[in-house]
């Protein structure tokens, strides 16, 4: 006789591998109990038995299968809302799927392996309990799906989030790919790839040893992210992913804790519509300026906690052009320095980045803005601009250096005032509005612009 309990008291009669211990009947096959059960039924099984099948399907049913005298090993179970599995430690399943709707729950005394592919159907939800983590190979979520457990998750399959899908976990650690957009509570390891095609939320820690791309919209990380590998901004050329479409101005990261990159670590966002925002330290330990490319995009600093710290990176080259060009080496220019309103930036040098040259680090960047109401503390460190657009506070105004400041009455650009600048005027001879002509700004080219270039005359 079996005692499925191990209360010395026999349950049912050997040869008999089900028990419906809600109704107290035994049978041979655990189809059978599942086609009698009614909802909130539970039913034992043995575990060879459920081996011997390569499926086991809930048909509909709500109902609590509990897998005891032994652990499972390759078989698939479909799951409906409302339904439970409990399976011993070190069972490893076959093909895993929710319910259609509702949630289901799978519970595992210490780990649980899923080494087929996991399926949460749309606007359903599984839950996984295991008293040390939960392994699944592949993972389907479909649109407004939830996917949760107790414990940690990890996957080294690939995992695809559809969405409105949201994933909860004390940390998800990916050694496969996770493909989409989805909403993870809890901290992210990312040994493998991560492709956001749309927004990706983070609500604790990332901490990235690969390669995280981002094909568009914002990659949330509402704590702090560490980057030893590579995050890339994509841009594809079509047909792909985005279908040729470019990322839409704001795309990229927002961090709202520490932004530190490893000196191996690379950060990639070759467009001027991509942004990484950052409220808290900036600390980039990278030393191969083609590792850094943000030449066109921007980095917003958006600290409201005190004092934010951010990492001078490129060599002094002085007031060039040549260093907003990150081909020329050994610098890392920034398309647009944006320091938020309520921000307190703090330049400092921590790290070695600019090939070990003799001068002290510096910023190389197209455009400055310091919004109103925030405050820049330059600490010394210079920052060379081609336009600052100071609406704040600025400390260490006379650390901002123009690259190429414009050179009054030069009104054809080549860096001369003469008799072509006199033709330029002479051609947007009157009213005119932001025309070449209008050296002095009056909204006109006129007599007062000529005496203009005449006493810059060079």
């Amino acid at each position: 006789l079996h005692d499925w309990d191990g209360n010395n008291v026999p349950d049912a009669c050997e040869g008999l591998v089900a028990y419906n211990t809600t109704q107290g009947t035994g049978y041979s096959w655990i189809d059978d109990a599942i086609h009698d059960s009614n909802d909130n039924d539970i039913i034992w099984v043995t575990a060879d038995h459920i081996n011997s099948n390569v499926d086991v399907d809930y048909y509909g049913k709500a109902i609590d299968i509990d897998v005891r005298v032994g652990s499972i090993d390759g078989t698939s179970f479909y799951m409906h809302s409302g339904a439970s599995l409990n399976v011993n430690p070190e069972s490893h399943l076959n093909d895993l799927r929710s319910g259609t709707s509702g949630t289901a729950t799978v519970s595992a005394e210490e780990h649980l392996h899923v080494d087929g592919l996991t399926t949460v159907y749309r606007e359903s939800a599984l839950e996984i309990h295991s008293g040390s983590h939960a392994h699944l190979h592949d993972v389907s979520l479909r649109m407004s799906s939830e996917l949760g457990t107790s414990g940690d998750l990890a996957g080294d399959g690939s995992w695809t989030c559809a969405e409105g899908s949201t994933i909860y976990a004390n940390e998800l650690t990916v050694d496969g790919t996770l493909t989409g957009t989805v909403d993870l509570y809890g901290d992210l390891e990312n040994r493998g790839i991560v492709r956001a095609t749309d927004d990706l939320l983070v609500s604790n820690d990332v901490l990235n040893e690969n390669l995280i791309e981002i094909h568009r919209g914002v990659m949330y990380v509402l704590g702090d992210l560490i980057n030893n590998g590579t995050i890339l901004g994509e841009v594809d050329g079509g047909p792909g992913i985005r279908g040729g479409d470019e990322p839409s101005p704001g795309d990229g990261m927002k961090v709202v804790g520490n932004y530190t990159a490893g000196e191996n670590a690379s950060i990639l966002m070759p467009h001027l519509n991509w942004k990484i925002s950052v409220g808290g330290n900036f600390d980039v330990a990278i030393n191969d300026s083609a590792m850094f490319v943000m030449n066109e995009a921007t980095l917003k600093l958006n600290g409201h906690d005190g004092e934010q710290f951010v990492e001078v990176m490129s060599g002094d080259y002085g007031p060039t052009e040549d260093a907003l060009n990150p081909a020329f080496g050994c610098t890392y220019p920034i398309g647009s320095l944006n320091i938020a309103t309520g921000s307190h930036v703090v330049l400092i040098d921590n790290r070695e980045n600019d090939c070990d040259t003799a001068f002290a680090e510096v910023i190389y960047t197209e455009n400055l803005h310091v919004s109103p109401g925030a405050t820049l503390d330059t600490s010394g460190y210079i920052i060379y601009a081609s336009e600052v657009d100071n609406q704040g506070t600025i400390i260490g105004e006379d650390d901002i250096i123009i690259i190429n400041p414009p050179v009054p009455g030069d009104a054809n650009g080549d860096g001369m005032v003469g008799i072509l600048d006199v033709l330029v005027v002479i051609a947007d001879w009157g009213p005119c509005d932001g025309c070449s002509g209008d050296q002095n700004g009056d909204g006109q080219a006129s007599i007062l612009d000529i005496l203009l270039i005449i006493a810059n005359w060079s």
